[in-house]
């Protein structure tokens, strides 16, 4: 049976982790989401989520937007080995559906494995 918890290690809580990520980070992004990765030393795949009330008005889209981006990490995380990611929504990201918003990240995210290997 598959792993489906997504427990507190997996994820940052820090702004000091927030901002450790956003330097000298590999970036994939498309007109509404932004993934932003740097390799980590914990030896597992940390995922940080920066939606903002200025990107997405309406606090249940913002919601699900979150949803929908912790289930696509929790699927792949052993993808990514030791990435620390934060994913940001755009304006715009509101208006997708959850499906389009998967398939959004499922194009995004093999982009990050160049972060990976530097």
């Amino acid at each position: 049976m598959p792993r489906t918890r997504h427990p507190r290690s997996h994820r940052l809580h820090q702004p000091e982790q927030y901002r450790r990520v956003f330097e000298n980070a590999c970036r994939s992004s498309d007109d509404t989401l932004q993934i932003v990765a740097r390799r980590n030393d914990c030896g597992h795949a940390r995922l940080g989520l920066a939606v903002s009330k200025a990107a997405i008005k309406s606090a249940a889209a913002r919601n699900r937007v979150k949803r929908v981006a912790r289930e696509f990490f929790r699927l792949h995380r052993e993808e990514l080995g030791n990435l620390d990611c934060v994913v940001l929504a755009r304006r715009g990201a509101e208006q997708k559906t959850r499906q389009q918003l998967r398939d959004t990240l499922h194009k995004l995210w093999p982009q990050l494995a160049r972060c990976k290997k530097s």
